[in-house]
């Protein structure tokens, strides 16, 4: 599901800036924002594994963090992948009325 969100139209504001998370980010970087927002507004986690094998995005918590400055409430909790590892996994925290 596509919340059209993309690097060239979610990213600006009504007068054609880039809102202040996004002023000092790569295009690169901006995309795999609005990807990765996109998981999460599908209601689906992300791990840093997942989010490099989707999205390619070696920064997961980098990108988290940008997506908190734009107001999202994302939410991390530990848990155990596959192999046992104890790991981020960050979801997009519900909203009253939603």
């Amino acid at each position: 599901m596509s919340h059209s969100l993309d690097a060239s139209s979610a990213t600006l504001d009504q007068g054609g800036q880039r809102p202040p998370a996004y002023q000092d980010v790569s295009g690169l970087e901006a995309s795999q924002i609005d990807d990765i927002l996109d998981h999460f507004l599908d209601g689906d986690s992300l791990t840093q594994d997942e989010a490099l094998e989707r999205y390619g995005c070696a920064r997961l918590a980098a990108r988290v963090w940008d997506l908190r400055q734009l107001g999202h409430p994302i939410q991390k909790r530990m848990v155990r992948d596959d192999l046992g590892r104890l790991v981020a996994e960050y979801v997009l925290s519900p909203t009253p009325g939603r």
